[in-house]
């Protein structure tokens, strides 16, 4: 799985999927110095901007899903200790309430080629 955010090693070449490792009175950190073993691994979450999704996560996290969220299932922010938190950490946060592991992937790379943009529906 890769991230959406990197941070860079001490070699300023390396580049980390920024990973969160750690939980706190209901929140999810990042480690900035932490460093992906070169197998897959757990954790507690990734950003979201490289993500294969098993379709029964996809589906426990729809079943799971208020009504009135609907149009964006995946993308919902949530609140702790009076903060917002990200789409990025909710969503990390809903796939273990739901009681799915989340693996790093640390050998997956990913390019951007270009942007396009969309309009309309997909469907």
């Amino acid at each position: 799985m890769s991230a959406l955010w990197w941070h860079f090693a001490e070699d300023q070449r390396t580049i980390y999927p920024g990973v969160f490792v750690r939980e706190d009175n209901d929140r999810f950190y990042a480690d900035y110095n932490w460093k992906p073993p070169p197998a897959p691994t757990k954790v507690l979450g990734t950003g979201g901007g490289f993500m294969a999704i098993h379709r029964e996560v996809a589906q426990a996290i729809l079943d799971a899903t208020d009504p009135r969220d609907l149009d964006y299932p995946f993308f919902l922010t949530s609140t702790s200790n009076g903060g917002v938190v990200g789409y990025s950490e909710t969503f990390a946060m809903r796939v273990r309430k739901a009681g799915f592991p989340y693996w790093l992937l640390p050998d997956v790379r990913v390019t951007h080629f270009e942007t396009i943009g969309l309009t309309g529906g997909l469907l």
